[in-house]
């Protein structure tokens, strides 16, 4: 079949194939064309099916021709290497003499870079020549005896004697299994023909200069094209990474199989490797080759040890002897590499020598290229070391751009976080390696980190020579430590018993580890017959060391290597350079954003005081107009006599003739108080915070077009999408056009699309006919105040209508075009009048085509089109939501982005004029001839040019030299280009490093929360005591100090993880306690025992360069400090004692250790500079003192309120504290939830005393906030921190018993608490306001505002204690009435101003109907949720059984008893006579009752329909079958009088009745559900029922008992019960149709029988009550039974109850629940909706401005305390409530 399939194939290609085939190879004006589908002129309307399709097919269709140009290019150049890998593989997957040949020619290939195409054609001939042999071998005439040897040291019958099989034949059972290398190799070399053939077809006849060169996979991408953009770097790596980066490959490759290996081999490589870290580059070059050749001999040299000596000739191995198997066990043999019969060396792992020597010949390539082009350019750029000689000073000679000054592309913001950043990633990746294991070779790795963390950035600015050399010891150490862990695998793998046994503490020390050996061939070998050298790595199983020898971390190892010289490699680059300029620059303005900032605050401060000033002369010009009009009103003012003239005794008492009374003031305001203009009170917000005038401006803002609230409206008041989308894009255009950049203000950012709804309504011809006459006349008067008469309003134009826009302004010019805006419509004209302007001045002509609005109705909208608009608005909008985050990102980092952009301004000059004097410094000395021979000198010349252009003092001369510096173009159109995703990252990155010392913040918290030692607590001690009280931030010493001291936290930890060391030490306590002594000192033996720890360190060195690229890390005195200490003494050559002083604390000021911003004169100088010095605890106290009085008295404050987060903050802990109370309280056994204890009616004490103190600490807080006591705040932050953490971490662990650590509620409560001290420390460095006017809340008219103060209101006693606290706390002349009422009416004012304030931003159109959408949104929504209320009674009790818990009985009782006397019969159901239905049973009993019969009693199809109705409102799980006995369970004790009655009673005349009652018990429960639920029935009994039963009772010795008849009793009980929850239990008359005729029958009869002990006579008697053996009418078939039944049954209907939540509801049942829910509400409903009317006077103003100027007015002059003022302005306020009059002026809109 195969060969006959072959043949099809071939004549299917050659018949339909074949010519297509040659058409798309031919040629075509030599160049090769790929056949088009002509789709570059097709329509691409993606808002249509077939533009989509056919962009579709343009993306496919281009990007499979580049992805497929893209590969056959890799393949040409890359194929040699799959061939000789493939090869490779060959050999080593099945080791034998002949695939050694594979191995030379492989080896000979590398070496040989021109004999490949010879050795690719020879290997696929020889794999060709081996595949027949093999072939053939496993024919049968082939016999393997003759090969086969006998050796006599050999017992093992497994053992393979035979030579075949290290030649390389073997018989095999799957022949094309064993030939798969072979297969491959010829595959892969005949690929390489094909690609061989396609590169010679395309490059035939093509010129020299167009055929692509080796190893370039982009032609026209050269050094040149690197710095063009990302996707150009991506393409230069792609040709020119290996030629930049290949000697860091192949040491990478050398490290991998360093790792990989683990033998004496790769104690070769690693001494090789550090020989050559110690060459340069060119030396490298000198001996690369004989690197080469020595990796070239290593290949087939080692493959012959895998080989070994042939089996055949019986030959031992000196290891192999019994005198050398003690030395030479089978783990040492294996690391030394050596050929072994039973334990060969693998030869996998000459697969990571082959890539060493394939990288290896690759870079010789690379330096005999260097060589060629030594004298001239080469395409790919010069590796020449940039550090030879001086040459790396020259600064102005760097070939690559600027991308620390200039960000232009993506590619430079990449190159920013590799140069700038990949440092600390590097030693992030040190510290992971360096604590993942423990060990002295791992702490070097700290220690180092550590070393070059604390110099940081300022390690760049160390000369060249140092920072290199330093680095190469770091390095060199890191191989080193690989070194010897490859050695100590010979300890691990081969003494690793007898370390563990003795030597426990050295493993532990080093890290020894075995990863190498394993006994994978140990089943050739028989355990009866052990082999010399055999493994002797087995462990004692009473080994009781705990040391890991499972990883000795060399993965870790590799990985440090790898970015040790990533990192190294940025060292010696060029774009280097500019780190290094940009972090002197830095160096030098270290304290320059300080100045910024501090000149920033002071302007802000200055500003703050003059708006309070201003605002406060107003008002009190308003009162002195209101004053002198009161004068002026009762003429009186000239008859008192002035204060002097009265007497003293007389003065402030009612004798006084100036004396006025303050209630009379209150109520005396009058008409002559609103008289005259009150223009001018809207000029001052006493609410807007003031702002500098550099945030006025941001250039980060996008908040130009509408809202996403705003879009939304537009779209649900507009049915068409497609013209909405297009309306949003027009608006978002003009909005940006109009701005003229992409900010815009608050007020030009709220578009109200209102009128382009108006004009794309409908408008009937009759309205429009009858006004056009109207409008005729007005648009000339229109015309003529708005501007030109000839005015076009375009679509966007329409939209932005509605602004807020100055009355004085009679339009806005267009900043794109000729044409004006809008013109602005007097408020005289009506909406309709106003519309129909707009339609009428856009049917001009003359108008762009462009502006003009056209109307799209009339054009048919497809699904597909809908569906396209829809994603497009659903695009715009999320884009418009992220802009609006964006905003509030850019607005958090406002001020950072202020001091960046003029640092960044003064960073440019003072570059620029460094590397203008270093030119000129070269020019000069090379224009004086002079050869620049002495480096030290060229050092120190360039030193000094750097002190005189990199200082603050350079500035002054560079800003008068520069006085222009324009930014670069390029720069802001990368800026401009960013889309919406890239501006959200960009303003997180912003707002994250703005807030970086939050963030730090945060980390100091998450250590302690996650270690809660006494180690880590100092760290938020630190944070809380002085890093948050400093002022004006947290200074460098306290960032130093916690750098440090997080530092020595890691080396305690990690000296106390050192498994030598005792993990009980100290030896007392038990590890369960939370409060044991290594888990509370923090040196508990953990994994993960100092992440967080990385985590802190990197988080705060992040922020120390954020605060150096600001200009914060320093302070003027600091650096006035350290200039004065420098002075006189020589800069070493290295720099290091200047980085050393940079870095540590030792020549810190004492003063700047608590003030370095503080520029007073009166700081106390303790610099150890006099005579006699003051003991140690005397500075600290004093420096002490200094700090606190400098915090309470400093000047230069921004004054804020952020009370409403402190209040906010206390809040959450109170929840959290009332949530979760079993974790903070001692466990009383009732249950982990405070639940439990208010369900139990009792509140534990220590409950009460904790929510008693929150409370009281809240009130605390209001009061010191209120009273404005900064002192006082302080003292109570400092006692509030020391107790929680004193409580928190030792107190409550002790009294719950759990530790810190592993409860969450405390944990969140202690953060949220921290959060609470980070905002109350922000309070006391800006100190309180200077005035609290109004609610947090009425800050700003929103609807969120509007609704949380509604919440607000609406919280119980929560505004009522508000009010009474700031009575009680704020100085004021007004009563608790009078406050009470002004708060009332500020109240209501702020929710008039949120409603007006939502007319305005969403408007509706005048003449339309009220949106169906909001109609049913709203009105809708208040429908159904009356409904609800109306029928929930209804609906919840209706459903009990739905949604009811099912209530089980757990006993059911039944007596029967005659008339009054005592009861006959008693008896209770079993335990297993009390048994639910199955639901056989229930099926049974539906069957039953699905059709009238007479056997159930039912005779109608309405009855069947009853009874089903109420069967399937029941499960079968509430549904019980009760089994009583016959027999009574109580003996008939009955006196004899009392019997002689009873009888009497019988025969008498009257009607007796027996009576039957059944009761159910039930477990208690809580609310208003029965325990016992009981129901009787009764019947009349008949004469002869009666006469039976009286002769029962008749003792008369003619009768005997046993052969008496029982009494028939008919209907006495019912079979169905229904049983309630509560109340009495019934028959279902549902079921029982006929009442007490469907009832069941039984017969009754009183045994006696003689049961001595009883009683005197020795008889006892009692009652019988069985059913009849026949009742067919009346009994069911799942009682009824062909036999007397020895019991009586019932069926009980148990009704659910409710879940025990629900007892407050339904405890009081239906009519209950209507009362006390449905008529409450009701009447409330009720209340809102039927007194309108009488609130139209106060709720409906149509402006509210006024009123609350004038309360916030009131609150301003109190603040103030200008008491008079205060009673003048309320008096006014009165009087306005009480003059309707007045009101109604006074709320007219402007």
């Amino acid at each position: 079949m195969t060969p006959t399939a072959f043949l099809i194939l071939c004549i299917l290609q050659l018949h339909y194939f074949h010519k297509h085939f040659l058409h798309i190879t031919s040629k075509q004006d030599g160049q090769y064309q790929f056949p088009s589908f002509q789709l570059e002129n097709q329509p691409t309307d993606l808002a249509k099916p077939s533009g989509f399709a056919i962009r579709c097919l343009q993306f496919l269709y281009k990007w499979s021709h580049i992805i497929l140009d893209f590969g056959w290019r890799l393949l040409e150049i890359h194929i040699l290497k799959l061939c000789l890998l493939t090869i490779l593989l060959a050999a080593v997957v099945d080791p034998s003499a002949i695939n050694l040949i594979f191995i030379l020619l492989v080896a000979i290939s590398l070496m040989a870079y021109n004999g490949v195409s010879v050795v690719a054609q020879s290997s696929s001939t020889i794999a060709a020549v081996l595949v027949i042999v093999k072939m053939v071998y496993q024919l049968r005439m082939v016999k393997e005896e003759p090969f086969t040897a006998n050796c006599s040291f050999v017992n093992s019958s497994n053992f393979n004697r035979s030579d075949n099989d290290w030649v390389g034949f073997r018989k095999v059972p799957d022949i094309a299994f064993e030939l798969r290398v072979y297969i491959s190799v010829i595959l892969i070399v005949t690929l390489r023909a094909i690609i061989v053939t396609r590169h010679r077809f395309f490059a035939e006849g093509a010129p020299a200069n167009q055929q692509p060169k080796i190893g370039i996979v982009f032609p026209n991408i050269t050094v040149k094209e690197l710095d063009n953009g990302l996707i150009s770097c991506m393409q230069y790596l792609w040709n020119y990474g290996f030629y930049r980066f290949g000697l860091e490959i192949c040491f990478i490759t050398m490290v991998i199989n360093m790792c990989t290996r683990l033998d004496i081999f790769s104690v070769m490589y690693g001494v090789l490797l550090l020989i050559m870290f110690m060459l340069s580059r060119q030396a490298l070059a000198k001996i690369w080759g004989v690197y080469v050749v020595v990796l070239g001999l290593l290949l087939p040299i080692q493959y012959l040890l895998v080989l070994g000596i042939p089996r055949g000739l019986c030959i031992t191995y000196p290891w192999d002897r019994t005198a050398a198997a003690q030395t030479f066990t089978a783990e040492f043999v294996q690391w030394l590499y050596l050929p072994d019969a039973f334990f060969p060396p693998k030869a996998m792992i000459l697969i990571g020598d082959f890539c060493q020597l394939l990288f290896a010949c690759c870079q010789w390539r690379v330096f005999n290229l260097e060589t060629v082009y030594a004298s001239e350019p080469y395409e790919g750029g010069s590796n020449e070391n940039i550090f030879r000689g001086a040459k790396y000073r020259r600064i102005f000679e760097n070939p690559v751009p600027d991308f620390m000054t200039y960000t232009k592309s993506y590619l430079d913001v990449l190159k920013v976080f590799i140069f700038n950043f990949m440092y600390w990633i590097t030693l992030a990746v040190v510290f992971v390696a360096g604590t993942s294991r423990i060990s002295l070779l791992c702490f070097f790795y700290l220690i180092t980190c550590f070393f070059f963390l604390w110099h940081g950035n300022e390690f760049f600015r160390k000369p060249i020579k140092l920072l290199q050399r330093q680095w190469n010891i770091f390095l060199t150490g890191n191989v080193l430590i690989i070194l010897v862990k490859v050695i100590l695998q010979v300890v691990g793998c081969v003494h690793l018993p007898m370390l563990r046994r003795n030597y426990c503490w050295v493993i532990q020390l080093f890290g020894v580890a075995c990863l190498k050996f394993n006994n994978q061939n140990t089943d050739d070998i028989t355990a009866a017959e052990p082999v010399m050298g055999a493994s002797k790595l087995t462990l004692d199983p009473l080994d009781k060391c705990d040391a890991k020898t499972e990883d000795a971390g060399l993965v870790l190892d590799a990985v440090v290597f790898v970015f040790l010289l990533l990192q190294k490699r940025i060292f010696s680059s060029w774009y280097f350079q500019w780190v290094v300029l940009e972090h002197k620059v830095q160096s030098a303005l270290a304290s320059r954003g300080a100045e910024y900032i501090k000149a920033q605050v002071t302007e802000q401060t200055r500003k703050q005081k003059d708006d309070e000033a201003k605002v406060m002369t107003k008002i009190r010009r308003k009162v002195e107009r209101i004053r002198e009009r009161q004068r002026k009103f009762k003429g009186d003012g000239a008859e008192r006599p002035p204060v002097e003239a009265v007497p003293v005794e007389v003065l402030g008492t009612p004798q006084d003739p100036n004396f006025e009374e303050h209630y009379q003031i209150s109520r005396s305001g009058d008409y002559y108080m609103f008289e005259g203009s009150d223009s001018d009170e809207d000029d001052v917000d006493i609410l807007a915070p003031s702002r500098p005038p550099e945030e006025e401006i941001d250039t980060m803002a996008h908040a130009v077009g509408p809202d996403p609230l705003q879009m939304l409206n537009y779209a649900v008041m507009n049915d068409n999408i497609k013209t909405t989308v297009q309306d949003i894009k027009a608006v978002n255009e003009r909005s940006e056009s109009e701005m003229g950049s992409e900010f815009a203000s608050p007020g030009q950012s709220r578009l109200s699309m209102l009128h382009l709804a108006q004009r794309r309504g409908t408008i009937s011809s009759e309205r429009e006919h009858r006004d056009r006459a109207r409008m005729s006349s007005i648009v000339p008067e229109v015309a003529g105040i708005a501007g030109p008469p000839a005015v076009h309003l375009s679509p966007v134009q329409s939209l932005t209508c509605l602004h807020e826009v100055d009355p004085s302004t009679s339009y806005r010019p267009h900043h794109r075009g000729s044409y004006p805006t809008s013109p602005h419509i007097p408020r005289s004209v009506s909406d309709t009048e106003a519309m129909m302007i707009r339609s009428r001045l856009n049917d001009i002509p003359d108008a762009p085509r462009e502006n003009q609005f056209t109307l799209d109705h009339d054009a048919a909208t497809t699904g597909w089109e809908k569906g396209f608009h829809v994603l497009v608005f659903s695009r715009m909008f999320i884009t418009r939501i992220i802009d609006v985050i964006n905003n509030k990102l850019n607005r958090v980092s406002r001020a950072f982005r202020f001091v960046s952009d003029k640092l960044r301004v003064e960073k440019r000059r003072m570059k620029k004029d460094y590397v203008q004097k270093v030119r000129e410094f070269f020019e000069r000395e090379s224009g004086n001839g002079a050869v620049i021979s002495d480096p030290e000198q060229t050092e120190e010349a360039i030193q000094g040019l750097e002190k005189s252009a990199l200082s603050k003092q350079a500035l002054k001369t560079q800003k008068s030299e520069l006085q222009l510096d324009l930014p670069d173009r390029d720069e802001e159109e990368f800026q401009s280009q960013h889309n919406v995703i890239m501006r959200f990252v960009i303003a997180a990155y912003f707002a994250l490093t703005a807030r970086s010392e939050l963030l730090s913040y945060f980390m100091i918290l998450l250590l302690q929360m996650t270690s809660a030692s006494v180690l880590s607590l100092p760290l938020p001690l630190m944070l809380f005591l002085w890093g948050t009280l400093s002022i004006p931030r947290p200074t460098r010493a306290f960032w130093v100090s916690v750098i440090s001291y997080t530092m020595v936290i890691v080396l305690i930890k990690y000296v106390f993880q050192f498994q030598f060391i005792p993990a009980s030490w100290p030896a007392t306590g038990n590890p369960a306690d939370p409060l044991y002594p290594p888990r509370i000192l923090g040196i508990e033996r953990t994994n993960h025992y100092a992440s967080f720890d990385l985590a802190l360190l990197l988080v705060v060195f992040f922020h120390r360069s954020v605060l150096k690229s600001l200009g914060l890390w320093r302070s003027a005195r600091e650096e006035e400090a350290e200039v004065k200490e420098t002075i006189g003494e020589r800069v070493d050559a290295e720099g290091v004692r200047h980085e050393h002083s940079t870095a540590t604390t030792s020549n810190y000021t004492p003063e700047i250790l608590f003030t370095p911003d503080v520029e007073s004169k009166d700081v106390v100088d303790y610099d150890g500079e006099g005579k006699d010095q003051p003991a140690i605890w005397t500075k600290v106290y004093a420096k002490t003192v200094h700090f606190f009085n400098h915090l309470t008295e400093y000047t230069d404050r921004l004054n804020t309120n952020i009370y409403s987060y402190l209040f906010l903050c206390d809040f959450i802990c109170f929840l959290i504290v009332v949530s979760f109370y079993w974790a903070f309280g001692p466990d009383a056994g009732s249950g982990d939830n405070i639940k439990d204890y208010f369900e139990e009616n009792r509140i534990p004490t220590a409950f009460l005393v904790i929510l008693i103190v929150q409370f009281l600490l809240m009130i605390l807080e209001r009061a010191l906030y209120l009273r404005k006591n900064l002192k006082g705040k302080l003292v109570f932050q400092l006692i509030l921190v020391l107790t929680v953490h004193g409580v928190f971490f030792f107190y409550l662990p002790k009294e719950t018993g759990r530790p810190f650590a592993a409860s969450y509620p405390v944990q969140l409560w202690y953060f949220v608490k921290c959060t609470y001290f980070l905002l109350s420390a922000y309070q006391i460095r800006s100190g309180y306001p200077t005035r609290i006017l109004g609610n947090f809340l009425t800050y700003n008219y929103s609807y969120m505002n509007l609704y949380l103060f509604k919440i607000f209101i609406i919280i119980p006693f929560l505004m009522e204690l508000r009010n009474i606290m700031d009575w009680i706390w704020t100085d004021t002349s007004m009563s608790m009435s009078e406050w009470l009422k002004l708060e009332d009416i500020y109240a209501n004012m702020f929710v008039l101003k949120c409603w007006r304030m939502a007319e305005k931003r969403y408007p509706t159109p005048r003449g339309t109907r009220y949106m169906t959408f909001w109609k049913y949104l709203m009105g809708g929504s208040l429908l159904l949720l009356f409904l609800v209320i109306i029928w929930f009674p209804l609906i919840l009790f209706s459903l009990t059984n739905a949604v009811g818990v099912q209530n089980k009985p757990l006993d059911c009782t039944v007596e029967v008893n005659l008339g009054g006397f005592q009861p006959l019969y008693r008896v209770s159901a079993r335990q297993d006579a009390l048994v639910q239905y199955t639901p056989e049973m229930y099926d049974s009993m539906l069957m039953e009752f699905s059709k009238p019969t007479g056997k159930m009693g039912l005779i109608s199809q309405e009855e069947v329909k009853q009874a089903q109705s109420f069967i399937h409102q029941y499960s079968k799980d509430d549904i019980w079958l009760a089994s009583l006995e016959s027999d009574s369970s109580t003996i008939w004790t009955i006196s004899p009088p009392a019997e002689r009655d009873i009888v009497a009673y019988l025969n008498s005349s009257n009607d007796i009745s027996m009576y039957f009652k059944w009761t159910f018990s039930f477990a208690p429960r809580k609310g208003k559900v029965s325990q016992v639920v009981s129901g009787t029935s009764q019947v009349k009994l008949g004469n002869e029922t009666k006469t039976v039963l009286c002769q029962m009772l008749v003792r008369a010795s003619e009768y005997n008992a046993g052969e008496q008849l029982p009494a028939l009793i008919n209907n006495l009980y019912p079979f169905f019960v229904r049983v309630p929850s509560t109340g009495v239990s019934t028959f279902v008359r549902a079921l029982q149709p006929r009442e007490q005729k469907n009832f069941r029958n039984v017969t009754v009869q009183l045994k006696r029988e003689d049961f001595p002990g009883f009683n005197h006579t020795g008889e006892v008697q009692w009652w019988n009550i069985q059913e009849p053996v026949v009742n067919p009418a009346n009994a069911s078939d799942i009682s009824r039974d062909v036999q007397p039944h020895p019991y009586i049954t019932m069926t009980a209907f148990i009704d659910k109850i409710f879940p025990q939540a629900w007892a407050v509801v339904t405890g009081y049942g239906i009519v209950g629940l209507y009362i006390s829910l449905v008529f409450v509400i009701g009447r409330l409903v009720r209340t809102w909706s039927s007194s309108q009317s009488y609130r139209i006077m106060f709720e409906d103003l149509p402006s509210v401005d006024r009123i609350l100027r004038l309360c916030l007015d009131i609150f301003l002059v109190r603040e103030n305390r200008e008491y008079r003022l205060e009673e003048d302005l309320y008096a006014k306020l009165i009087f306005l409530y009480r003059s309707p009059s007045t009101m109604f002026k006074w709320t007219k809109n402007k």
